[in-house]
């Protein structure tokens, strides 16, 4: 498989930054006047060990948006798990990992791909978005970088095998696959009114 996901090599210059970030939970935002109303994903991601993004969200609520670059990257050859590593350059310096289990968060990877954006939100194990509204949160656009194909690609095997462990054979498991895809990126493609 093609491997264009990564425009910019991200450097981790600290062993903090080597630790990833696991999602707690996930929602979705939609605001008007903002990406055309359509739905955010949004993750709460456990910082307990990394105050230093939670000083970020802090500052960016504060001051607004500021420098992102992003990249889908995998260590392994089954692409799981799958990280979104994003460097902050401007309000201040700074990267993290989301670490995402591509057998089990397939449906959250496919709405920041299709989004193009995510909304990060620092947390707890047992945090959710309705106990946490007032908290700081991070955006950060996610553009393509030509990683949509591939996982295409990487979501059409997932949904597939996970179909095959149901007893479908490979043919109607990779048929029904389609039509999940289909089904739920059309919700996901939901749109404020103006």
């Amino acid at each position: 498989m093609k491997k264009n996901w990564h425009r910019e090599k991200i450097e981790l210059l600290s062993a903090t930054e080597r630790i990833p970030l696991y999602v707690v939970a996930d929602s979705a935002i939609a605001r008007r006047g903002l990406a055309e109303g359509r739905l955010i994903p949004l993750v709460i991601v456990d910082t307990a060990s990394r105050p230093d993004i939670e000083e970020l969200a802090r500052v960016h609520e504060a001051i607004g948006p500021g420098d992102v670059i992003s990249s889908w990257a995998s260590f392994s050859r089954n692409h799981d798990p799958l990280y979104l590593i994003l460097k902050f350059t401007r309000p201040s310096r700074c990267v993290l990992m989301i670490h995402f289990d591509l057998s089990k968060q397939y449906s959250l990877i496919d709405f920041i791909v299709r989004a193009q954006a995510l909304y990060i939100q620092p947390g707890r194990p047992g945090d959710k978005i309705t106990n946490s509204l007032e908290r700081p949160r991070l955006i950060v656009e996610v553009p393509d970088m030509g990683f949509s194909n591939d996982w295409d690609i990487m979501l059409l095997a997932v949904l597939t095998k996970k179909l095959r462990t149901q007893g479908l054979s490979r043919q109607r498991a990779r048929a029904d696959a389609r039509e999940l895809i289909l089904k739920w990126r059309t919700l996901s493609d939901f749109r404020m009114g103006i």
